[in-house]
């Protein structure tokens, strides 16, 4: 659905909006009193203006949201972020009440949803935008004993072709492995699957291509896997005393952040990490037990560490 101009939710009211599919607002999107916006699992909230939160308000995203202008969130603002809701803010100094709020940039949208941050490239102030040709509520990998189980759905498909499943080693460079042909157009959830059945060892990235009848291409998002290993990551000498801390995580990507949190749950270290591998002083921290966190567009670790 598209809301040509500007929307308000619970201005001067407890107003609740739920969205469950695709909502594209081509304004403004203000949020007041003690209102309430609920983004559900594979739904989309895609704002081409500002975003402004003012009194006692919620959002609860358990989907995918998408602000292009200024993001603005005052008084009681609470943000609740559910699995596996994701929120990209182009803003690079939005104004925010909780610092940590879970949030990604527009570059990180441009390299999981290519299709999105083209569609957010449209100016809606020229007229009608053009409408996403596929509605993707989800694509999904699981490690089986057969394989790595490749799920996906979509809410709609218009003029379109095509699915392509694509595999790398590294997350760079992706080999096609499966075509899924659809037949006409939809506007009802469509599942699909795959079994890779011969996965490489270690992890596994897969990304889902989707062709247009016109021969146009667009990503949709990546998910990941292991074979033959769990893919936790090590952290030695643990427990540490003196010297230099490695971290090793076999699925580290472009856009992979390491924190270290105390047990009180202050964070004391933020850094974006190599791939694969990081080297730390153990100087840095004093004797105690932290929690090291590895975390990406695509998993969340972590482990335990000691320093004596």
């Amino acid at each position: 659905m598209t809301h040509y101009g500007d929307l308000n939710v619970g201005k001067g009211n407890n107003g609740v909006l739920t969205i469950k599919g695709t909502l594209v607002i081509t304004g403004n999107f203000e949020v007041g009193g003690q209102g309430k916006v609920v983004v559900e699992a594979g739904a989309r909230l895609l704002v081409f203006g500002t975003y402004l939160s003012n009194g006692n308000t919620e959002v609860a995203n358990s989907g995918l949201i998408v602000v292009k202008g200024e993001f603005t969130a005052n008084g009681s603002t609470t943000v609740t972020t559910g699995n596996p809701g994701e929120m990209f803010i182009y803003d690079d100094t939005p104004q925010l009440k909780d610092a940590n709020m879970p949030r990604e940039s527009e570059q990180i949208l441009l390299q999981k949803y290519p299709d999105i941050y083209r569609f957010m490239s449209q100016d809606p102030s020229r007229g009608r935008i053009s409408p996403l040709p596929v509605e993707l509520l989800y694509f999904r990998s699981t490690t089986t004993n057969q394989g790595i189980q490749l799920e996906w759905a979509s809410a709609k498909e218009w003029n379109f072709s095509h699915y392509t499943v694509e595999r790398s080693e590294d997350g760079k460079s992706f080999t096609p492995i499966y075509t899924e042909h659809v037949s006409g157009d939809s506007y009802s959830t469509k599942t699909y699957a795959f079994l890779d059945k011969q996965p490489h060892f270690g992890a596994n990235y897969y990304r889902l291509k989707a062709t247009d009848i016109d021969e146009s291409v667009e990503y949709k998002g990546m998910a990941m896997a292991y074979s033959g290993t769990r893919g936790d990551i090590q952290v030695y000498p643990n427990p540490a005393k003196g010297g230099v801390i490695t971290v090793k995580n076999p699925g580290a990507l472009e856009g992979t952040w390491l924190s270290i949190t105390g047990t009180t749950g202050n964070e004391l270290m933020r850094i974006q990490m190599p791939e694969r591998e990081l080297q730390l002083p153990s100087t840095a921290l004093p004797s105690g037990i932290y929690i090291v966190k590895v975390w990406n567009h695509l998993e969340v670790k972590q482990a335990r560490l000691v320093i004596q």
